[in-house]
């Protein structure tokens, strides 16, 4: 490494501050400055998210921004949130950092951050923002601030790396004096590409000799937790994850690069297709090669309508406006060998190296294309510690990785030998079905032998699986329903009589499909999680009612507090149909919950789960269990201010188990809401105070209130096997009159449930004292009738288990 390369000199990373004179500080606050604005910048970084929040390092407020990197328009703000203070007491009040609080115990600062994110998701944009921070003078805990890369350390010693960064004029201090200075000096480490395995000896050396050094890490996702017990074993850390842009930002940014009259037809395909869209469209730099693939038809409502097909409409658009389109059998095969090695970055979370980028450029291409042909081809990001270091957006490189993967399959490699060792297979065995149907488009005379060997390597994978039926429809949608291939799923895949349909795999014609040509399933369990949109849910919906096939059905996003929308058009497809449905979890208005009982379809809930926001939404709700005779279980979310709940007349409600949820509770609330409580019933399965301000005290007092009425936060066990033979076919052969043990039933169910009958948690956003914490926990341990109770503050987690334990947890 160069000292005098800085953050984007080549191989050389970047040094801020030293000890002596402010003259010296002055010049290294100037090398990284240069870094930082140098040629290290990503490319085509249109709209990443950029300078997340870091609890407890900036003592002031941030924005949350997204960027413009030259597209025009300046940045718009999209959050604005107040950062935590510098340091957190022990008391858990935010002090400056270097005090002492009454009781004489030490302030306990945050020291070590690790943020995650795939490639391309803007960690070493991060990087760069924390470094001009420093610069700007935002961050003065730190008198200096190292960047590192990951992939160094596992070759060199961290002290090594850092000492061939300081320039020369500190060094003349001496080279000890730096090195006993290091080891007191409050300084800010920043690890790019950080991967514990590798790197994981040389940051324990780290921690364990320089005292009063911080660290960030930036790592990837599958790697976080373990970055996260690295730092948090030697002092106060946090994790943080740096998400994708949504659809409404994606198309915000689109509006830069595309014409007014191209815009609305955009808006419109990227809304209808946005289910499997947002793999690409939440990569800000992936957007404005979307917008030129749109421009000059590669990309197009008719003809693209894959994942697959997206990434592909991209590539050849980057391909046939660059200024080497002319050797298109110089691409082909470029992409190729891209393929490959994209596949090995992904087995060894190793990134790109460009100086064999460029080797293998050069046996395709001339020296005077070869620059363009490696960095600016594809949209590329490079490390903050080094210019040879460059990624790829994380769908490109899993494309591209798929791509190799059909190749070696066809080959007779088997797909699973290819995509053992890399930790998120699935994707890429999608992106291999999608690039097989292009391989057919192109080879319409390939063996059948060889589409055989793929589709059946594809079939194999269903058992390798996260989601086992949403990745059987995700190939099928990729593979465009294609009959050799169908066939062959049609034959040689067993479908269960319960399909359980998750987020991705809500898909229409892959659905319909094995409807009309597999065994009609006896239930089918649908359920859309909170941040997921599925456009084809009515439709698929509305498929098995028409079909008479019995229905769980739960979109959690209608369960966001103060949300508007409602489960109302899915309930009324239902009453359409003949498919009964017996469990339902969504927002439901008066008139739907009103009418549950009066249609076949779904009189015979068996749980239901409604979210109120009015108060004859909660009225009508309270009448289920007399108008739904299966009803077991009722949950009500009351998402209204609690004073109009509390003061409500209401009846008696019966069902076996009942769950209740509130927002934004204090503790001189308790009181009137426990009052509430024991006019509806005296037993409940489930309590959960959220959004709230309740503090440890009042936690415990909730529980005395319920103790003096006599009242429990946990089902009675005979109601819970009775619910239990019900839900789980596993039991199914245990005799009505057997007894069924906790044992027997942990046993055939596979895990223990029992904190589902007793599901009490308070999420608070208070903070607390160690020691009352820690009362809380002691209150929870000796309390006999609570079998699950969950208590998250600010600072502070205390759990009471369902093997009578209590865990105790710091939060940072």
């Amino acid at each position: 490494m160069g000292g005098q390369k800085g953050v984007d000199g080549g191989s050389g990373g970047g040094v801020v501050g030293c000890p002596g004179p402010a003259g010296l500080l002055k010049e290294c606050r100037a090398r990284v400055s240069e870094g930082v604005e140098g040629v290290g910048r990503n490319q085509c970084v249109h709209g990443r998210l950029v300078t997340p929040l870091l609890p407890g390092m900036y003592c002031e407020e941030v924005y949350i921004y997204i960027g413009d990197d030259g597209g025009g328009g300046g940045p718009r703000v999209v959050e604005y949130k107040q950062v935590l203070t510098l340091s957190r007491r022990k008391d858990g009040t935010g002090e400056s950092a270097g005090k002492k609080n009454g009781s004489g115990d030490e302030e306990e600062e945050l020291r070590g951050w690790v943020v995650a994110g795939e490639a391309g998701r803007g960690k070493s944009t991060l990087a760069r923002d924390v470094a001009k921070s420093w610069i700007s003078g935002r961050l003065p805990r730190f008198q200096a601030l190292f960047i590192l890369n990951g992939y160094q350390l596992a070759e060199c010693e961290i002290w090594d790396v850092i000492k061939s960064q300081i320039p020369e004029s500190v060094c003349r201090c001496g080279g000890s004096v730096v090195a006993e200075w290091m080891e007191e000096a409050p300084i800010l480490l920043i690890i790019d590409d950080f991967i514990p395995n590798l790197a994981g000896a040389e940051l324990e050396r780290a921690l364990e000799e320089w005292k009063m050094a911080s660290f960030l890490l930036l790592t990837v996702p599958s790697e976080m937790a373990e970055c996260h017990r690295l730092l948090s074993s030697h002092y106060p850390s946090v994790q943080l994850s740096l998400e994708g842009l949504d659809l409404t930002d994606a198309l915000h940014l689109s509006s830069r690069y595309l014409p007014a009259t191209q815009l609305e037809d955009f808006r419109i395909w990227l809304a209808f297709n946005g289910d499997f869209c947002r793999e690409v469209m939440s990569y800000g730099s992936l957007i404005l090669s979307a917008c030129d693939a749109w421009k000059h038809g590669f990309i197009s409502p008719t003809k693209t309508t894959t994942l697959t097909e997206i990434i592909w409409g991209l590539v050849e658009s980057r391909i046939s406006t660059s200024d080497i389109a002319s050797d298109i059998g110089g691409m082909e095969t470029w992409i190729s060998v891209l393929g490959k090695i994209c596949r090995r970055v992904l087995e060894t979370n190793r990134l790109l190296n460009k100086e064999e980028l460029e080797r293998e450029a050069k046996k395709l291409f001339p020296s005077e294309v070869l620059n363009k042909v490696v960095c600016s081809l594809f949209p590329t990001s490079t490390s903050a510690a080094s210019s040879s270091v460059l990624s790829f957006p994380q769908s490109l490189t899993q494309f591209l990785a798929g791509w190799d993967a059909l190749a070696q399959n066809l080959r007779g490699t088997p797909l699973k030998a290819l995509v053992k060792r890399i930790s998120d297979e699935d994707p890429i065995v999608i992106y291999t079905a999608g690039h097989l149907i292009r391989f057919l488009n192109w080879e319409p005379e390939c063996q059948e032998k060889q589409i055989l060997r793929v589709a059946k390597n594809l079939i194999l994978h269903m058992d390798r699986a996260k989601d086992r039926f949403g990745y059987t429809c995700r190939i099928m949608y990729e593979l465009k329903l294609h009959p050799k291939i169908m066939q062959v799923i049609s034959d040689e895949v067993d479908f269960s009589k319960q399909w359980d349909i998750n987020s991705t795999g809500i898909l229409l014609h892959p659905i319909k499909y094995l409807l009309q040509n597999v065994k009609t399933p006896r239930k089918v369990l649908i359920s859309l999680e909170k941040g997921y949109t599925a456009s084809d849910l009515p439709d698929v919906v509305s498929l098995f009612s028409s079909a008479g096939i019995s229905m769980f059905l739960s979109d959690m996003n209608h369960l966001n507090w103060g949300s508007r929308e409602t489960s109302d058009g899915l309930l009324n497809i239902i009453h359409n149909g003949v498919g009964k449905l017996d469990d339902f979890i969504g927002c439901l208005s008066f008139n739907t919950i009103s009418s549950l009982g009066k249609f076949e379809t779904t009189k015979n809930i068996v749980c239901l789960r409604v979210r109120v926001r009015d108060v004859t939404s909660i009225q009508a709700a309270m009448k289920c269990p007399n108008e739904l005779p299966n009803l077991m279980w009722l949950e009500v979310d009351f998402d209204l201010a609690i004073n109009e709940v509390v003061g409500l007349e209401v009846p008696k409600v019966n069902t076996p188990l009942m769950d209740v949820s509130f927002r934004d509770m204090t503790d001189d609330q308790i009181p009137d809401v426990c009052e509430f409580l024991s006019r509806l019933r005296t037993r409940f399965s489930g309590l959960h105070l959220m959004r709230s301000k309740i503090t440890p005290q009042g936690a415990m007092n909730l529980l005395k209130y319920f103790f003096r009425k006599r009242m429990s936060t946990s089902a009675d066990p005979t109601v819970i096997n009775t619910y239990r033979r019900w839900r789980f076919s596993s039991l199914a052969h245990i005799p009505p009159k057997q007894k069924l043990t906790e044992e027997t039933a942990q046993h055939f169910i596979g895990y223990d449930d029992r904190n589902h009958y007793s599901d009490n948690e308070i999420r608070s956003s208070v903070c607390t004292t160690r020691v009352t914490a820690r009362t809380l926990a002691n209150f929870f341990g000796v309390l006999q009738d609570v079998v699950f109770f969950r208590y998250v503050c600010d600072n502070f987690s205390v759990v009471k288990n369902t093997d009578g334990s209590t865990t105790f947890e710091e939060l940072f």
